[in-house]
Protein backbone atom coordinates (compact mmCIF):
# COMPACT_ATOMS: atom_id res chain seq x y z
CA UNK A 1 0.00 0.00 0.00
CA UNK A 2 2.44 2.71 0.65
CA UNK A 3 2.86 5.81 2.73
CA UNK A 4 0.50 7.35 0.53
CA UNK A 5 -2.24 4.80 1.45
CA UNK A 6 -1.84 5.00 4.80
CA UNK A 7 -2.33 8.69 4.67
CA UNK A 8 -4.91 8.64 2.95
CA UNK A 9 -6.95 6.39 5.42
CA UNK A 10 -5.90 8.02 8.28
CA UNK A 11 -7.05 11.38 7.13
CA UNK A 12 -10.35 10.39 5.99
CA UNK A 13 -10.70 8.06 9.49
CA UNK A 14 -9.93 11.57 11.28
CA UNK A 15 -12.38 13.62 9.48
CA UNK A 16 -10.06 15.61 7.07
CA UNK A 17 -11.50 16.57 4.14
CA UNK A 18 -8.13 15.63 2.40
CA UNK A 19 -5.18 14.61 3.18
CA UNK A 20 -3.45 17.42 2.15
CA UNK A 21 -4.93 18.82 4.97
CA UNK A 22 -4.16 16.55 7.51
CA UNK A 23 -0.62 16.79 5.98
CA UNK A 24 -0.43 20.82 6.33
CA UNK A 25 -2.12 20.57 10.21
CA UNK A 26 0.75 17.81 10.71
CA UNK A 27 3.38 19.85 9.87
CA UNK A 28 2.04 23.21 11.82
CA UNK A 29 1.72 20.78 14.93
CA UNK A 30 4.58 18.56 14.57
CA UNK A 31 7.25 21.28 12.69
CA UNK A 32 8.07 18.48 10.23
CA UNK A 33 6.01 16.24 7.67
CA UNK A 34 5.02 13.09 8.12
CA UNK A 35 7.84 11.27 5.92
CA UNK A 36 10.24 13.21 7.76
CA UNK A 37 8.30 11.94 11.39
CA UNK A 38 8.43 8.08 9.84
CA UNK A 39 12.27 8.32 9.76
CA UNK A 40 13.39 10.48 12.40
CA UNK A 41 15.87 8.97 15.28
CA UNK A 42 13.19 9.72 17.90
CA UNK A 43 10.37 7.79 15.99
CA UNK A 44 9.15 4.71 18.68
CA UNK A 45 10.47 1.46 17.43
Amino acid sequence: MGIVGKVIDVAMMAGFGSPQTLVRAFRRFMGLTIGQSAHSKWRRS
